[in-house]
């Protein structure tokens, strides 16, 4: 589990992001109804697809980018659990960002994102939400190849950006130069909104 803090304005928030293995196979409406549980503890809790995720950096990114346009009154959607989804998808309209990044049912694991106020209350809910759905990945986002091209061409990122991003041909430094580039794409959703 990542937990990090948010900036809010003048204050902080915090968000605690984790790849679960679904072995209780639980249904989108089981995951709609567990995360509607801890509502009066958590600010959001929005559980994604795992399969265009790129990497902790990706979730953490549209997490900060959903709570500064939700504060800052350029939220598109209704609720900030949507508004993750919508970073996290590079998208600027909800149905193709839930279209890319919301869960369906008889998924085998999930994407999870809780944001709170003290990282106590914020773990506390993330480990609630890994026992009722299975157990945490560890490690979490890993890519292969064809996930790597996955998530490339649905952020229509060429070879051209990522190696100017890159530093070497390592397998590892591209891994953390499509990080940085989905980071990017991701912030710049805010810009077009």
């Amino acid at each position: 589990m990542l937990l990090e803090k948010l900036m809010r304005g003048d204050s902080f928030l915090d968000v605690g992001i984790a790849h679960l293995k679904n072995s209780k196979r639980l249904g989108k409406t089981a995951l709609v109804s567990l995360a509607s549980q801890t509502r009066p503890h958590t600010l959001a809790v929005q559980f994604l697809s795992p399969t265009l995720i790129a990497c902790g950096l990706h979730v953490l990114s549209a997490a900060q980018n959903a709570v500064n346009a939700w504060f800052g009154g350029y939220a598109v959607s209704r609720g900030l659990d949507i508004e993750i989804a919508i970073y996290a998808s590079g998208q600027r309209q909800i149905g193709p960002a839930l279209d890319a990044m919301g869960v369906r049912d008889g998924m085998s694991s999930l994407a999870l994102v809780v944001i709170g106020e003290g990282p106590e209350i914020v773990q506390e809910v993330v480990t609630s939400i890994i026992r009722e759905t299975g157990i945490e990945v560890d490690p979490p986002f890993v890519l292969d190849e064809a996930r790597f091209r996955r998530i490339m061409e649905h952020f229509n990122i060429g070879e051209v950006e990522l190696r100017s991003v890159s530093e070497s041909d390592d397998p590892e430094a591209m891994f953390i130069a499509l990080c940085r580039c989905i980071a990017s794409r991701v912030s710049m959703v805010a810009i077009d909104t």
